[in-house]
């Protein structure tokens, strides 16, 4: 999506007079918050907020440890009851801490077999029989994305549609502007 966007970016800038973004971003977003408009400029204003954590994010997936995506699953059996349940992959919904340490990033994930960012349920359902003895009828383990954390195609999904909103309105404010160059206006910004 980084990439996508800079060459976004890159094709944007030909419209914008005196401005070269070099393959990136961050010249637009730049402008923006020294307060320039323009209807280029307005559009990436809409979704300021939105590419800085996006950007803040990548930068950190890219040069500092995060940690692994993993997932497997769980099988446990009570009596003749088993129940099994699929561990998701989950990502922080916002850029984490940066954790120096690999081993201690590591070590937060292998306590117990959990993995980082989820939540475990479990959940037994029994019966008392004739002679006294209790029996497992019910067994269900679940998971869910811990506090702060979302599954990957949720992430995914939303940083998507924000980019399809973006790539929309930039190519209607090209469209507008007959794809002709105009200069930007300076803001007090």
């Amino acid at each position: 999506m980084k990439s996508a966007l800079d060459l976004l970016a890159e094709a944007c800038s030909k419209y914008i007079l005196g401005v070269q973004t070099n393959y990136s971003i961050q010249p637009l977003i730049r402008l923006v918050q020294k307060g320039w408009t323009g209807p280029i400029l307005d559009v990436v204003s809409q979704s300021l907020d939105w590419l800085i954590r996006l950007r803040e994010y990548r930068h950190h997936l890219v040069h500092r440890l995060m940690p692994s995506l993993r997932t497997g699953h769980r099988t446990e059996t009570i009596g003749s009851t088993t129940a099994k349940v699929y561990y998701p992959v989950v990502v922080p919904r916002k850029t984490p801490s940066f954790v120096p340490d690999t081993r201690a990033v590591h070590a937060m994930e292998a306590e117990d077999d959990h993995l980082t960012g989820l939540d475990y349920g479990r959940a037994v359902g029994t019966t008392l029989r004739s002679d006294g003895t209790e029996e497992v009828v019910h067994l269900q383990l679940s998971t869910r994305p811990s506090q702060g954390y979302v599954a990957i195609e949720h992430f995914v999904a939303e940083h998507l549609e924000n980019f399809e909103w973006l790539f929309q309105n930039l190519m209607e404010a090209l469209n507008a502007l007959d794809f002709k160059p105009v200069s930007p206006n300076q803001g007090s910004g």
